[in-house]
Parts: C-alpha cells; structure tokens; sequence
C-alpha cells in the first residue's frame, strides 16, 4: 500500500466506526418503532397508523429541507430519517396508553366455529 492508499484506509475506517456507532445506538429506537406498529396492524388499526405516517413523514420532509439549509449532508438525511422512526414510536404510544381508542381495551373478537 503506497502512502495514498494508507490515508484513504484511514478516513474510511474512521468515517465507517462513526456511521456504525450511530446505526448501533438508534437501531432499538428502530425496532421499538416496528414492534408498536405490528401491535396496531395485529389490531386492524391500520388507519391510525397511515394517519400517524402521514403526519411524520410531513415533519421529516420538513428536517430534511431544513437540514439540506444547515448543509448537514448525510447526517442531516439520517436525522430526517430518525424524525418518522420517533413519531412512529411516539404516535403509536400514545394510541396504546388512551383509555378510549386503544385496542388493547377492547374486547377480542371470537371467531365463529
């Protein structure tokens, strides 16, 4: 390896330990937010959870335009991405703790034998 090589190897190392720490530290977020959503589809609340997407997909297009102004790059994009993951798990919380609309107050249904 010349010395080029060695320094590219560096940086790139460097810059993939960085981007693994981040994707390591937020991937519980992540199945938090899969794991609250399945609950909701099991439950045939998939109404909620569009509307819930709706929602924070319009605030996470708005971090990215605001993150493209910052000049944040690829963290920016990731951040953005980390606004639906928080109102995914946020959103669905919320659903589950209220007395009214949760589905886990409800009753099961029986099947029909």
């Amino acid at each position: 390896m010349d010395s080029v090589d060695g320094a590219v190897y560096i940086v790139l190392t460097s810059v993939v330990a960085q981007w693994f720490d981040l994707c390591s530290f937020l991937q519980p977020l992540d199945a938090l937010a899969t794991i609250i959503d399945g609950g909701l589809l099991g439950a045939s609340d998939t109404g909620y959870v569009a509307k819930t997407m709706l929602v924070t997909s319009a605030l996470s297009f708005g971090a990215l335009l605001l993150s493209q102004r910052m000049q944040l790059g690829l963290l920016g994009i990731w951040l953005s991405l980390k606004v639906i993951t928080t109102g995914r798990v946020l959103g669905g919380a919320l659903r589950l703790a209220s007395r009214k609309a949760s589905p886990l107050q409800k009753p099961p249904k029986v099947a029909a034998a």
